[in-house]
């Protein structure tokens, strides 16, 4: 088990469904940046670093934040990478959200939108696209990692990263999901690393992955 000085990390990794998750979300919100200064959450600065690393830093480079909660990884992009781009983000949690648009990070859309089947927004049409600390139960479904892919521009950037869940079925199905991707060379994994999620507290490692579209699904 976790620690956060909240206590909410826990109990939304322990929530029953999907609706309890997010109303412990509206609960969160508001604690969660002290919550990840505490727990030496690394993932979002690492990101950032990938982003500016793969794609070209240019104010007509477009970025999709999926799952970006309080816009972590927008602070690191506008204020240590000097990232000029358009970012959009995208969240189910709208108490996360306002947060992020007090940051005066220029976002170009927030978005609300809870990521079951499709998402309603142009395919090709994003340089790079990233979402951190989301592929687990109640958050992400597997399925999600193709519709981000439909979305990415071919030869875009596609970065996630996974960790050990509570549901060996999840993990079993992102697995499946990840293999189909990168069956007939649709996708090249350009980088596969591990990160400490939560330094502080001597959580188990994250499954970075940083990928390239190569052609269409």
């Amino acid at each position: 088990m976790y620690w956060s000085p909240s206590g909410l990390y826990e109990v939304i990794i322990h929530s029953k469904n999907e609706s309890v998750s997010q109303m412990n979300y509206d609960l969160w919100a508001k604690k969660y940046d002290g919550d990840c200064s505490a727990f030496g959450y690394v993932v979002p600065q690492e990101v950032a670093k990938l982003c500016t690393k793969y794609v070209k830093n240019a104010e007509t480079t477009t970025l999709l934040d999926v799952a970006a909660g309080t816009g972590e990884l927008g602070t690191y992009l506008r204020k240590n990478e000097k990232f000029i781009g358009e970012i959009d983000i995208l969240d189910a949690n709208m108490e996360m959200l306002y947060l992020a648009s007090k940051k005066n990070l220029r976002f170009r859309n927030i978005i609300r939108h809870w990521i079951k089947g499709e998402i309603p927004l142009p395919s090709n049409s994003y340089d790079v696209i990233a979402s951190l600390g989301a592929f687990l139960p109640l958050h992400l479904p597997p399925s999600a990692l193709q519709n981000l892919l439909t979305l990415t521009k071919i030869g875009g950037i596609l970065i996630f990263n996974t960790r050990k869940t509570l549901s060996a079925s999840y993990d079993e199905e992102l697995t499946k999901v990840m293999n189909e991707i990168q069956e007939n060379k649709r996708v090249e994994i350009l980088e596969k690393k591990e990160l400490i999620l939560l330094p502080k507290v001597n959580a188990k490692p994250s499954v970075l992955y940083v990928c390239k579209k190569i052609k269409e699904l």
